[in-house]
């Protein structure tokens, strides 16, 4: 929201002559249209910049070849870390629309290994955010609407994660799967990230696209 307002302010206060652009994160936005138009601002093509990574190969390189994490199964893990992130998307989604202020709580704390499964104890998270939100009677009508959101996203998953979940749920996949204890945070999985980008050919289409 900073870098929106952000946006509208220079766009009153300079004329196309001068060159700047104001880059968001596209987030939940592709799905609540209309998606607000304001000059030299631009939104990323999917959900977040992080979510460039979000492909097989660097998450098993990240996890297993950088981080050193002892996952047996890579296919069995990625199916339920993806499903994990969706259904994450899908409640975010139903709060927007339901027009619900929630309190979300650290989903870390619902999900759980299950040899090279991740699990997720879904209605257990729902449940503890609206309490925390004093909306605790609206559990099954959340759960039902992000159900319906849930069957609404097909292909690229890129479109239906967010971000900063991805990055949450690498890190704790790095300290719930062994991996090396000092690359096991948040700050240093976007860190990693980062030092990534270099070699992402995605970023550099990505900057491409936001500076056309």
């Amino acid at each position: 929201q900073r870098v929106l307002t952000l946006a509208k302010e220079l766009e009153d206060s300079f004329n196309n002559d001068c060159r700047y652009v104001c880059l968001t994160d596209l987030d939940l936005d592709e799905w609540f249209p209309p998606v607000e138009r304001i000059r030299n601002h631009r939104f990323t093509r999917y959900t977040s910049l992080e979510v460039l990574f979000f492909y097989r190969e660097y998450i098993f390189h990240h996890l297993c070849v950088v981080c050193r994490a002892k996952i047996d199964d890579f296919d069995v893990f990625f199916e339920g870390f993806t499903s994990v992130l969706v259904k994450l998307f899908s409640l975010r989604c139903a709060g927007k629309e339901l027009d619900f202020l929630i309190s979300w709580v650290d989903f870390e704390k619902s999900v759980k290994k299950n040899g090279s499964e991740i699990t997720f104890n879904y209605k257990d998270f729902v449940r503890k955010s609206l309490g925390k939100s004093n909306l605790s009677e609206e559990l099954e009508g959340v759960i039902a609407n992000a159900s319906r959101w849930e069957e609404k996203f097909a292909g690229d998953p890129r479109r239906f994660i967010r971000g900063h979940d991805f990055v949450r749920l690498m890190a704790w996949s790095v300290k719930n799967y062994n991996g090396v204890k000092e690359v096991s945070t948040e700050s240093a999985t976007s860190r990693i990230l980062v030092s990534a980008a270099a070699n992402n050919h995605e970023i550099a289409e990505e900057l491409n696209f936001v500076l056309a």
